[in-house]
């Protein structure tokens, strides 16, 4: 509060010891206050960016594993073929060995899927552990 007060007065000391020093006190026409600056035009509001670095691998883990394991994981949730027989699957990765095991619905999806992942950039083999619960 104390700060305000001496902000106040420091602005009509100004208006007031200018215009003396001028040549006289501010007239009916001169306002006793100065206007206000302008406040500048509002902004955009900026997304949330999370700038934290990416966690570090886990002991024993490389970081390799960790990128084929994102992409594993990544095409089994959005590959249209793949998203929606994949929601039984576990992948694991290992030195670039994805281990998969769980269930899917017919023999088509499972050489699929281990097709695809197969092609990822890193995977070095894929060890299909999968079984087929039923022909759709």
């Amino acid at each position: 509060m104390r700060s305000s007060v001496a902000v106040i007065g420091i602005s009509l000391a100004c208006v007031w010891g200018c215009a003396h020093h001028y040549g006289g006190s501010p007239g009916p026409e001169a306002p006793l206050n100065p206007p206000l600056a302008a406040e500048p035009a509002p902004q955009e509001p900026r997304p949330l960016v999370n700038e934290a670095p990416p966690a570090p691998a886990p002991p024993g883990v490389s970081t390799m594993d960790i990128s084929v394991g994102k992409a594993v994981s990544q095409l089994l949730k959005e590959d249209e073929e793949l998203s929606g027989v994949s929601g039984n699957v576990e992948a694991g990765v290992e030195h670039g060995v994805v281990t998969l095991r769980g269930n899917v619905p017919s023999e088509h999806d499972r050489i699929e899927m281990v097709e695809r992942i197969s092609k990822l950039p890193g995977v070095a083999r894929v060890e299909d552990k999968l079984r087929v619960t039923g022909e759709q």
